[in-house]
């Protein structure tokens, strides 16, 4: 049977009806296929690039083909989860192969349609587009595996990075004189680059400049709205964020200017205490008080008045307001370091659903279904030993328990028995455990 096909059988009828009645079997193409062209890999990681490189050059030879574990799986150790969003989950991880640490972002729902798909996939082309820059989180790679039933999920890898400013700032407060201009030099420096590429970044904030793991300087990253206007009409750009999208936008095409003004919210947001969503529309019109910026540096002050005029051909380029940052001699900021103590969540609740996502729409905690390998973070000894289910359809091999237990539940993380009575023994899989009681 081919991949993509489905097989119905009905029961057979007695043995009076009519051979051409007695079984059935239809055959019909999946609804994934309208996301995909004919003929695309089935199940395997497919590796997403402009440049046409075959993907057997880029694959880890610690892959090995299987239908329960994804490429990222097999291939990265998950050290922490750095974020989590709308868009799914950013992961600290380790490759296997070379030990090195990189980032990989995880998309949270499968691809729904062609045009999604598209429209995700042109990220990755246009950060990989990039010409290497300092400044710029660098690109690694990027793929996509395909469930037959589902469709995709795209994954891209880049390099690692410290905290967000986002996070610096709720942190420690307002940034200081030398940290702003240290900010302020080199995003502009990203987006000279990026504007002389013909790139607009349309999605410039607080939580999309990275502090380098040197703490020494800031690095420009998450290209999801990206638009190459050498590919892409102006007009298809999508909205970034309100809080920091430029008034223009609402009816007209975006420019670079754009993202001049959402840098200077950026700079107003990081240099002050102030609640940027509460106080949109005042920063819009331009109507905000002067004691906003009392305690600001003056030449500060300066750069996020020109970047925040109304009129967009009154903003000044980045390649002219870098001209007068760097006339400045301000000695740049070394970033103080985040010392996040980790949760135990972080390594405990990330594992890769691709094979088995129930919903698209929320990451559930782990449950007991008999369709995989249980994960064996999420039991406590002498359970995770066997614990082990066959494929869709199948019974378990051997019982979990024997009859004298009234109810095994593992749904919640900490692998207790729950509704059932004490136990004195309870035989799982030819393993004897200790006394089981219910708190």
């Amino acid at each position: 049977m081919e991949c993509g096909e489905v097989v119905t059988e009905h029961p057979p009828l007695p043995h009076n009806t009519h051979p051409s009645s007695r079984v059935s079997v239809t055959r019909t193409t999946r609804s994934s296929g309208r996301v995909y062209p004919p003929g695309f890999p089935v199940m395997r990681p497919h590796q997403i690039s402009a440049k046409k490189t075959p993907l057997r050059t880029h694959l880890s030879p610690m892959y090995h083909f299987s239908k329960t574990k994804t490429y990222m799986e097999q291939c990265f150790k998950v050290i922490k989860i750095l974020g989590n969003g709308s868009f799914g989950q950013v992961l600290d991880v380790k490759c296997l192969e070379t030990g090195k640490r990189f980032a990989i972002k995880k998309a949270l729902r499968t691809f729904e349609s062609s045009g999604k798909r598209r429209r995700q996939l042109l990220e990755v082309i246009n950060h990989e587009s990039i010409t290497p820059h300092p400044n710029i989180v660098r690109f690694e790679k990027a793929w996509e595996e395909r469930q037959v039933v589902r469709g995709g999920r795209l994954y891209i890898q880049t390099e690692l990075c410290g905290p967000n400013l986002d996070d610096y700032r709720a942190k420690f407060g307002p940034l200081s004189t030398r940290e702003l201009w240290t900010v302020l030099e080199d995003t502009l420096k990203a987006l000279r680059h990026l504007h002389s590429e013909k790139l607009l970044h349309l999605d410039v904030k607080p939580s999309n400049i990275f502090v380098s793991l040197d703490n020494t300087m800031c690095k420009l990253g998450d290209f999801g709205l990206a638009v190459n206007l050498t590919m892409t009409p102006a007009e298809w750009a999508d909205e970034g964020d309100r809080n920091y999208m430029a008034p223009e936008l609402l009816n007209e095409p975006p420019t670079s200017a754009a993202d001049m003004y959402s840098l200077g919210i950026t700079m107003l947001e990081l240099a002050t205490k102030v609640d940027i969503e509460t106080n949109r529309s005042m920063i819009r019109e331009g109507s905000w008080p002067e004691s906003w910026l009392a305690d600001v540096a003056l030449e500060v002050q300066e750069k996020i008045a020109s970047l925040l005029r109304h009129e967009p051909k009154s903003r000044p380029s980045a390649a002219e307001l870098l001209e007068d940052v760097t006339k400045v001699h301000f000695s740049r900021a070394t970033f103080k370091r985040i010392r996040r103590v980790e949760s135990p969540k972080d390594k405990e609740y990330y594992i890769d659903k691709d094979w088995d996502f129930e919903s698209e729409d929320v990451v559930h905690p782990p449950s007991l279904r008999a369709k995989r390998k249980y994960d064996k973070t999420f039991i406590s000894p002498p359970l995770r030993k066997r614990l082990i289910f066959e494929e869709d359809g199948e019974e378990p091999s051997t019982p979990i328990a024997e009859a004298n237990v009234a109810a095994l539940s593992l749904d919640s993380l900490d692998g207790e028995f729950k509704g059932s009575p004490p136990v004195k023994k309870a035989k799982i899989s030819g393993i004897k455990t200790k006394k089981v009681c219910p708190d």
